[in-house]
């Protein structure tokens, strides 16, 4: 009896190993912001983000710029390389954009925003993700 189960056993064990895989394998599939990514010359992954300055008034554009980017760098890091910033708070706050300061006696300040919300951490802090759209303006806070 015992000699029949094992030969009832190893039968049942090839049939199960031999039979049709019917599982059906999807691809997984791609958003635009993935394909859009493109690989560098060292095999980084770079990523684009679109960074405009403007005045107090949003519609006076000082400068409009793709920018490409490695990812996991912060907003600091990519606009400490495309332009002529100062900082503020060790480091962690944007003051100044190519000239244009803060100044405390008006209470004029860079602000910026992240794809239209307000951005809630410091430039130092925010890590850009693939097709932000970063608008610095410089206001005044009453």
């Amino acid at each position: 009896m015992r000699y029949l189960f094992s030969i009832l056993f190893a039968v049942l064990l090839t049939l199960t190993g031999c039979g049709a895989n019917n599982e059906t394998v999807e691809e997984p599939v791609q958003d635009e912001a993935t394909e859009e990514t493109q690989e560098g010359a060292e095999g980084v992954e770079e990523s684009n983000a679109t960074i405009v300055l403007s005045e107090e008034d949003p519609e006076n554009i000082l400068s409009e710029e793709t920018i490409s980017f490695e990812h996991g760098q912060t907003l600091m890091e990519v606009m400490d390389e495309h332009y002529d910033i100062t900082t503020a708070y060790e480091g962690a706050f944007i003051s100044g954009i190519n000239g244009i300061e803060a100044d405390d006696e008006t209470s004029s300040y860079w602000l910026y925003t992240i794809n239209g919300e307000e951005a809630l951490v410091g430039a130092a802090e925010y890590e850009l993700e693939h097709g932000d759209l970063i608008h610095f303006h410089y206001a005044s806070i009453e």
